[in-house]
């Protein structure tokens, strides 16, 4: 059914306002652009096993620049103030809440709902593909989604990484960087934490590829919202405490979560 284009843009606004997640969560989020998604799904195998640990990937943070970031902050104190909001939420609420998941629902349940989810996302990554003309990636999403979508149940098995075809994130923020777009200046959204002026824009456009905003019934706003809550508190039910273990050692843990984020939205450029 039809929707202007305004519409499309208050609905992803207000659906990231309301997102049930936090700028904690990020930490565990950066290193694949919404690494969250990526759990193996396997019979056997321990939490530790199961949780990807982002910064197992990511390239060792320069803290020699902690005072020097190399992305634009003009608006420092607004960020530091929800960067605070943040902090508190995860500790407060949304850590909790994972907690109480993790000790109601099984592992494999849990690594099975994160496989599902990132299944149901594949239109984003399969069209940032195109766009940054990687025609293999595009052909290898089109495999993952197609083998896991019918053999993996929905996707509730990652049978196409099992067999070597690991995911392969991109998003429109990437997109636009392969094109030489800046990052803009620095952002961080209440719930959602770091991003930038870039990757925020990228977002709002990913959410038209979101199979959720075509719903023929019931509330999109309200759909993508509770998608992106259930996606963030799971994830977090399969973190073992990465945020907390970062920046207990970090004096500036503002600074250190900005210089993360830009080094790894650099290195996702490269891959």
């Amino acid at each position: 059914m039809a929707r202007k284009p305004l519409l499309y843009a208050t609905f992803l606004l207000a659906c990231l306002i309301l997102a049930a997640g936090c700028a904690a969560k990020k930490t565990s989020e950066l290193a694949a652009g919404e690494r969250d998604e990526a759990f193996l799904a396997t019979e056997n195998g321990s939490e530790d096993e199961l949780f990807v640990d982002p910064f197992d990937e990511a390239p060792p943070v320069d803290h020699s620049k902690d005072e020097k970031a190399d992305i634009a902050d003009p608006i420092e104190g607004f960020n530091r103030a929800i960067f605070t909001f943040n902090d508190k939420f995860y500790f407060y609420v949304a850590k909790p809440v994972a907690k109480g998941w993790r000790a109601v629902a099984p592992e494999s349940v849990r690594v099975g709902l994160g496989n599902v989810l990132y299944n149901i996302l594949a239109p984003v990554r399969l069209v940032n593909n195109i766009l940054q003309l990687d025609f293999m990636g595009a052909a290898g999403e089109v495999t993952r989604f197609a083998a896991n979508s019918t053999v993996g149940l929905f996707g509730w098995f990652d049978l196409a990484a099992e067999n070597g075809l690991k995911p392969d994130d991109e998003d429109l923020g990437q997109t636009f960087g392969r094109y030489g777009v800046g990052h803009g200046f620095y952002l961080v959204l209440p719930f959602l934490g770091p991003t930038s002026l870039r990757d925020a824009t990228g977002d709002v456009f990913d959410s038209f590829l979101h199979p959720f905003a075509y719903t023929l019934e019931g509330d999109p706003t309200l759909e993508m919202a509770a998608f992106k809550a259930v996606k963030i508190e799971n994830t977090l039910s399969l973190d073992k405490d990465t945020y907390e273990n970062v920046v207990k050692e970090q004096i500036d843990p503002y600074l250190f979560m900005r210089n993360a984020y830009y080094q790894i939205r650099e290195s996702s450029l490269k891959r």
